[in-house]
C-alpha cells in the first residue's frame, strides 16, 4: 500500500493583478478611490489629473512611508520633478 499525502485544503488563487479582471482587486481599487488616494502617475493618477490646469507649484504631502518617490535619488522621484512636482519633507513650509 502507497501512503498518499493528506488532502491540503485550497490555497489562495493566483491573481491577475488587473482589477477589472479580479473581483478583490476591483474592490480594493473602488475603495481607495473612494477615499481619494489616487496613484501618483499613470492615466488615472495625480500627475495627469493635473497636467491640464495651470497650477503654479505642485507638492505631493500625503505619501505612505514605503513610497520610492521619498527617496532623493530614485527614479520615481526623478520622474515626478521631471513633471514639475517637489514632494513634501519634514519641515516643508508651504506659503503662497
Amino acid at each position: 500500500m502507497e501512503l498518499q499525502p493528506p488532502e491540503q485544503p485550497p490555497g489562495p488563487q493566483r491573481r491577475s493583478g488587473h482589477a477589472a479582471e479580479d473581483p478583490v482587486l476591483h474592490r480594493a481599487e473602488r475603495e481607495r478611490r473612494r477615499m481619494g488616494h489616487l496613484s501618483i502617475s499613470g492615466e488615472d493618477g495625480t500627475m495627469a489629473a493635473f497636467a491640464p490646469l495651470r497650477v503654479r507649484r505642485k507638492v505631493f504631502i500625503h505619501l505612505d512611508t514605503t513610497n520610492p518617490v521619498l527617496l532623493d535619488d530614485s527614479e520615481e522621484r526623478c520622474a515626478v520633478t521631471r513633471q514639475g512636482w517637489e514632494v513634501a519633507y519634514d519641515g516643508m513650509v508651504l506659503d503662497g
